[in-house]
Order: C-alpha cells, then structure tokens, then sequence
C-alpha cells in the first residue's frame, strides 16, 4: 500500500477555468469530465506554457465537438493549481449541484 501527502500553501490569486461541454443526446444528464491544467507565467509577462495535458485535451474537444454523444462530455481546464488547487476547489464549489452527475 502506497500513501501519498502533500502538503501546499493555498496563496490568493485571480484565476480563470476554461469549461467546454458538449451536450449528450439520450443519456445527457451523466456527465464524462475530462481535465487539465494550465499555467501562465505572468511575472515574466511570458505566454501560457503548454503542458501535455492541456494538449491531449483540446484534442479530445477538437474530436468530440464532431459527434454525437450519448453522455455530456465536459473538458475543464483549471487555472491557479500551483497555488493550492484553487481552479478545481472553484469548480467543485460552483458545479456543486451537479457532482452527483459526474461518471468519470
């Protein structure tokens, strides 16, 4: 058995989520989430930095937008996770209502 803690200071900060859903057809209300993160380097003035994920992502959104799924699909992208997993903390807090929908 494995156990893995991780201690990380939650810092405030202004952040944004990128939420994209496409809507299922007989089986809408189960929702499949998929998601990322991204970080942007905004003490260099730098542009946002791609990770492998952010990626794999906009794939999976560039190829579900094109067809007609059961289940709704919602690709999420978190902003500020190095700073205390502050985008996800958000999305729970706003999608609160609807947790009990998520599949996978």
């Amino acid at each position: 058995m494995v156990c893995l803690a991780v201690e990380q200071e939650v810092t405030a900060c202004t952040s944004r989520n990128v939420v994209s859903r496409i809507e299922g057809t007989d089986k809408k209300d189960e929702i499949l989430t998929i998601t990322a993160h991204y970080i942007r380097c905004r003490r260099t003035g730098g542009p946002m930095i791609i990770c492998p994920g952010r990626r794999l992502s906009w794939s999976f959104a560039d190829i579900f937008s094109s067809t007609d799924l059961r289940r709704t699909m919602s690709l999420v992208w978190f902003g500020a996770e190095e700073k205390g997993l502050l985008g996800s903390r958000d999305y729970i807090r706003v999608h609160e209502s609807e947790l009990g929908a998520h599949r996978f």
